[in-house]
This record gives C-alpha cells, sequence and structure tokens, in this order.
C-alpha cells in the first residue's frame, strides 16, 4: 500500500491517536452512517472523514491496519498537491487525488463545502467501480455537511445552514431521479427556474428581504442562478439525446455547480 510505504518516512514512532472533536461525544453514529453509503459491497475496505488542518479523523469505517499512519500520510499527501497546485498558480479547484496501485484505489476527495476537509477512501482495485465511487463520493459529501451543520446550527426565518443543504441535495436528487426513470410527475419546464425549489424560494424571499445587501448573500443567488442554468442543459439534453447522455451530463459541469452552491451556503450561513 503506497501510504503505508510513505509513512515509513513521515510516520513517528510515538504517533498519537487523534483527539476527539467534541461534536464526536455527541453522536458521531451519524457520520459512521452516513461514510457506509460509499461500501455498496466489499469492495470498498475503509472510508474516513478526516480534517487536514487539526489532523483529525472525524469518523471512519472498516477496519485497516496502521489506520492512524494511513489518515497522517493522506494528510500530507493532500496537503503536498495543494501547495503543488497554489506554486504552479493554477486557478481551479483539486476535485479529488487518485493513486492507484497493483491492488488498490486511494482516493483523497477534498469537501468543497467544508475548508480543510476531505474524504479518504480505500478500495479493492479488481472489484471496485472506480466511476461509481466518484459519483456516489459527492453525494455523501453533501450529507457529511449536513450532518457536520446539525448540532448548535441557529435558525434564520425557517433556513439554517442544514435545511438550505437539505433543500438543495433533494431537488438535486430529484433531477437524478426524473434521468433515472423513476419521477415522472414533476414539470420539466419549470427546472431551469431558480425560484421554484425550496432553497430558491427562501433566497427570493425571506432571504433577500434580509440579507440581500450582503455579498455572501449575492453570491449564492449568482450560484444558484447558475446551477439552474446547468440543470436546464442537462433537461434539454435529457429531452434530445435521452437518459444516457443526460447520466454522463450529471458528472461533469452539473456536479461542479452543485458543489459550489453548497460551498456557498455553509459561508453564507457562516456569516450571518
Amino acid at each position: 500500500m503506497i501510504l503505508q510505504f510513505l509513512s515509513r518516512f513521515f510516520i513517528k514512532d510515538n504517533v498519537e491517536t487523534p483527539r476527539n472533536l467534541s461534536k464526536e461525544s455527541i453522536d458521531m453514529n451519524k457520520f459512521d452512517n452516513v461514510l457506509e453509503q460509499l461500501r455498496p459491497d466489499s469492495s470498498v475496505s475503509y472510508v474516513a472523514f478526516v480534517d487536514m488542518n487539526s489532523g483529525m479523523k472525524l469518523a471512519s469505517v472498516g477496519m485497516p491496519k496502521d489506520s492512524d499512519a494511513l489518515i497522517d500520510c493522506s494528510i500530507r499527501v493532500m496537503r503536498a498537491e495543494l501547495k503543488t497546485i497554489n506554486l504552479l498558480e493554477v486557478n481551479d479547484d483539486v476535485l479529488d487525488i487518485l493513486i492507484t496501485t497493483d491492488d488498490e484505489y486511494q482516493l483523497l476527495y477534498p469537501c468543497r463545502g467544508m475548508k480543510d476537509i476531505f474524504i479518504y477512501l480505500v478500495a479493492n482495485r479488481e472489484r471496485a467501480n472506480l466511476a461509481l465511487l466518484k459519483r456516489n463520493i459527492a453525494d455523501v459529501e453533501a450529507n457529511l455537511i449536513s450532518t457536520m451543520y446539525t448540532y448548535g446550527d441557529t435558525q434564520n426565518h425557517g433556513f439554517n445552514v442544514k435545511s438550505a443543504l437539505d433543500a438543495h441535495c433533494r431537488w438535486r436528487d430529484k433531477l437524478i431521479a426524473i434521468i433515472n426513470g423513476t419521477d415522472t410527475e414533476t414539470n420539466l419546464s419549470e427546472l431551469g427556474m431558480d425560484d421554484r425549489c425550496e432553497l430558491g424560494q427562501w433566497l427570493h424571499s425571506v432571504g433577500q428581504n434580509q440579507y440581500g445587501s450582503m455579498s455572501e448573500f449575492q453570491e449564492i443567488m449568482k450560484l444558484h442562478h447558475d446551477f439552474h442554468r446547468c440543470v436546464q442543459e442537462v433537461v434539454d439534453i435529457y429531452i434530445a439525446e435521452g437518459a444516457g447522455v443526460a447520466k454522463c451530463e450529471l458528472a461533469g459541469n452539473f456536479q461542479k455547480k452543485s458543489a459550489m452552491v453548497q460551498e456557498q451556503i455553509v459561508r453564507f450561513f457562516d456569516n450571518i
């Protein structure tokens, strides 16, 4: 395992077990349950939710050998990648880091909704479907962020960060259900409108009235509008070319726009 090899250079003998967050003492099973969604079969041996800044493992499922050393190495790999991107002056986000060995995939996925948080996944290369893992991990990311902000969050005129994230994810899942053929009742002509979904209705009413002057709110309005324009493009492709082509679009610009909305939701509610 490549991270085990790297650990010989990075890990000291007296490795400390990461300290527990105060939220862990409340109910960390919520995080474990979300992470289990990334283990649909035996191909995925380990998944962890990691705070790169503090070095803490917030939650994990699976029992790999030397898990603490692996987490420490994954953090170092993530930091080195981000430092390299910065030195190269690449003006773009790191979507994921993939390490492929003879036997395994090791995937590091930065969570766009939370600074310095990433998902670390280890899967058997022979049995795992890498494309499916990458698609599932974006959905799990949103659920992890939502769970993280459940505790101690204040209500703001009917919406808080969790309810906003949940509303966005429910609507996004509706589009996916339409393309998969499990939702035949939704009016396709309204999917590209940014004031019809639950989050959009709040943004255009209470949110606009209460926070319209904030730059963070203006940014979320723009990103949400751009997201729905992207949705309309996916819908047009679905109508013209069918579900197969539309599903490919979901993994591209649609997924990126969705992640940007989630990140801005968190940033906005952190500032009010």
